[in-house]
């Protein structure tokens, strides 16, 4: 009897502790915050919390702290714009205003810590951590209530954040071309043509030349030579005793000419004969044709 009670106490239990809802509180989360403002910090330092439930939050009596333990304070109506319920899916402003010396840092490290209202034992609801911050920049989540902090967020108190712009890529200029060098014509050599000038060549000594004249005689030239007795000119002696090259020539042309004219003589002689022997010798055959040929020369 007593095992039955047991197992029946405890299933119940069971039971209630699985229908039983979850606190909305673990749903509230810090969402934004600027630590730097460029104005005073004591007074425009802002904590954004976003309620990521479907049920409104009242925030009253919730806890904020720094690092430092000591520096926790509640929140109540001074440090709120408006009303202290945050409706669902919505937005809420703390402004700390330097309460119980809270504050943010701007070049360290720094912790933020959110408890809810319990009077028993306060419990975290959320913890977030960053480390410096530039002016007029927030860190935040994106997405709201659920993603990770992105730091230099461009303040949005009170709506939704904004994700940091994407940096254009600057285009990479594209490197000049290089000109090509311009290939120098190659020049085609003229050829020279050197003109020797035959004139400026130093004259040469005329060598003087034998030329042996043979002149072939005619009949009327063989007539007039035996005929006509040969008359040799007479050679004059010249005044120097050292004959020149061309008295030289001129004597001995003068001794060859009685011997040239001598023998062109029996040359004439020896053809005239030859001749006289051919007729003689075929003029009874040259007869006899000229007869079958010519029959008129019979009657003659």
């Amino acid at each position: 009897m007593l095992r039955l009670t047991t197992v029946f106490i405890v299933s119940l239990w069971v039971l209630c502790y699985a229908f039983i809802p979850t606190p909305v509180v673990a749903q509230l989360t810090i969402n934004e915050f600027l630590p730097n403002p460029s104005g005073d910090e004591k007074t425009d330092e802002w904590i954004e919390l976003y309620n990521n439930s479907d049920q409104p939050i009242d925030i009253t009596g919730f806890q904020l702290r720094d690092s430092v333990e000591s520096h926790l304070f509640s929140v109540t109506a001074d440090h709120l714009p408006n009303s202290s319920i945050i409706d669902p899916q919505s937005y809420l402003l703390i402004f700390p205003q330097d309460t119980n010396k809270f504050s943010l840092n701007n070049s360290s490290q720094e912790e933020i810590y959110l408890y809810n209202n319990s009077t028993t034992s306060a419990q975290l609801l959320d913890h977030i951590s960053y480390n410096g911050s530039s002016e007029d920049k927030t860190w935040g989540r994106i997405p709201d209530g659920v993603g990770d902090l992105v730091a230099n967020l461009k303040p949005t108190p009170g709506q939704a954040n904004l994700p940091p712009p994407t940096p254009t890529p600057t285009a990479t200029p594209k490197p000049t071309p290089t000109p090509k060098p311009t290939s120098t014509p190659k020049l085609t050599p003229v050829p020279t043509i050197t003109i020797t000038n035959s004139n400026s060549s130093t004259p040469s000594t005329p060598t003087p030349t034998h030329t042996k004249i043979s002149a072939t005689p005619t009949h009327s030239d063989t007539i007039s030579t035996i005929s006509s007795p040969l008359v040799l000119g007479t050679a004059t002696k010249p005044a120097s005793s050292n004959p020149t090259p061309q008295d030289t020539q001129a004597n001995t042309s003068s001794h060859l000419n009685p011997q040239l004219a001598s023998n062109h003589r029996y040359f004439l002689f020896i053809i005239a004969a030859g001749i006289c022997f051919v007729i003689t010798a075929f003029f009874p055959m040259i007869k006899k044709h000229l007869l079958t040929k010519l029959p008129f020369l019979k009657l003659a």
